[in-house]
């Protein structure tokens, strides 16, 4: 199972999260694997912090203002100019709001929920996250469930 583009990050509530682990351990196959990434709250708080972020393209213009609203709860407001067929630039506006999770927080969540072999992963080297990790892979194995083969 793959949990990709910082999904858990976008679950703000911690019974939520836990919920999100359960039913990962239900649906994976014995001893099938989770693979996800997510942001922990210094990636927030030390790179994004209030910055204001603009990049131009070709054919797209984006400017993401940043914001710490507290709780490592942070928001993401995003201007998008998108160039149409036409040549003119239509105009997007989306709101995002997040949490930072540290390791420890969501390896709790997955062993209540029945996970094991968690290991967490720095996302951009592949070497074993740190404190300094901003992205960071984890990999954890459903672990209880018995394989049912169709042996007769």
């Amino acid at each position: 199972m793959v949990c990709c583009c910082d999904s858990i990050n976008y679950i703000l509530k911690s019974e939520e999260v836990q919920e999100v682990f359960r039913l990962v351990n239900n649906y994976l196959d014995p001893e099938g694997l989770l693979v996800m990434d997510f942001h922990p709250p210094v990636y927030y708080s030390e790179r994004l912090k209030d910055r204001t972020i603009a990049e131009v393209r070709e054919d797209v213009a984006m400017f993401w203002e940043n914001e710490e609203a507290g709780d490592d709860i942070h928001r993401f407001y995003l201007t998008i100019f998108q160039e149409d067929e036409d040549g003119r630039y239509e105009r997007f506006d989306e709101e995002h709001v997040q949490r930072g999770y540290t390791p420890e927080a969501l390896k709790k969540f997955a062993e209540a929920a029945g996970l094991r072999d968690i290991r967490f992963y720095d996302g951009y080297t592949g070497q074993p996250a740190g404190k300094s990790s901003e992205r960071i892979l984890m990999t954890a194995r459903e672990c209880g469930k018995t394989a049912q083969t169709n042996e007769q």
